[in-house]
Order: structure tokens, then sequence, then C-alpha cells
């Protein structure tokens, strides 16, 4: 299937159905409060310190979210100085991990996929990653295992801390 509709409505739709299917109460102030919570995700403990050591290497955020989504995030999380860009797939109208939206990471950056490296906690991203030509990163945080799809990661960390002295090597 082809279709594309962006994140902020499938987000919505998904949230009532899940309600619905509960038997719970859809009341629109309710559902309205738990969407907006998505501007206030907090990063994780080690997120700024590990962006800051990295500060000799482009970056970007890739992401399923909107533009606007991803704008009030990385605003509102104090991340939005570590990135030189934050890339919606909305531009690509088709999300992670199509190869589709892999390839604006390599268009905004200009280089080629083997340059670039994929650096997630999700398993579906590193998958993605490389089936689109990139190195990929996995960042372990639930020690659960990775899904075993035929594509494993270039490297595996417990912590995006242990990133910078992994690429000092």
């Amino acid at each position: 299937m082809e279709a594309y509709e962006g994140f902020w409505s499938l987000t919505q739709k998904a949230l009532w159905f899940a309600l619905k299917s509960l038997g719970l109460p859809v009341v629109p102030n309710d559902v309205s409060r738990l969407l907006e919570a998505y501007a206030c995700l907090k990063p994780f403990e080690d997120t700024k310190k590990a962006l800051k050591s990295l500060s000799g290497y482009p970056k970007l955020i890739l992401s399923n979210g909107t533009p606007s989504m991803l704008d009030r995030l990385a605003k509102n999380a104090g991340l939005g100085g570590f990135f030189e860009a934050v890339l919606s797939v909305d531009a690509a109208r088709a999300y992670r991990p199509s190869p589709k939206a892999y390839a604006l990471a390599f268009q905004r950056l200009k280089l080629d996929s083997n340059e670039l490296a994929m650096v997630s906690s999700n398993p579906f991203d590193v998958i993605g990653a490389k089936r689109s030509g990139m190195r990929s990163v996995w960042v372990a945080r639930s020690n659960r295992p990775m899904d075993d799809l035929g594509y494993m990661p270039d490297l595996t960390l417990n912590s995006l801390l242990d990133l910078h002295r992994a690429l000092a090597l």
C-alpha cells in the first residue's frame, strides 16, 4: 500500500481507536491533552551530553513526525541547536523504514548512503537504514534482543554516550 497520511493524523486516529477498543470514553479535551504530550517528550538522560561530545560530526533528525510536531518537540526538549537539520518523512511521503525516507538524509547532507550512519534505539530504523545502504548503530536501551530479520547493526551500544568513544577508535 502506497497511501500516505501525516503522522499527526494517524496518531489521532490510533488514539481514538485504542480508547474505543478498550471501552474507554473518548473525551475530546482528554484526547487533546494526551496528543499534546508529544510536544513535551523529554530526551533520554544521556542525549544532550552525547550530542555535545559529537559536535564535530554532522547530525540530523529524521523522523516520521510532521514538521510542526518536530519543530515543537526539538524546541521543547532543548535539542534544536545540536542538529544541522530536522527532517520529516512528509517530504518523501513515505514512512521509515522505507528507503525513500532515508534518502532525505542523503540528499540533505549531500553524502552517499554508505557515508552515513543511522543511530537509533528502534530496531526498525536499524534494519531500514541497513537496507538503504547506510551504516547503523543500535542503542540497546531496553535490554531486549535485536529483531532478527536478516539485517544486524554495525555497532550496538548500551548508551548514546558510548558513540563518541566508538567513533574515536
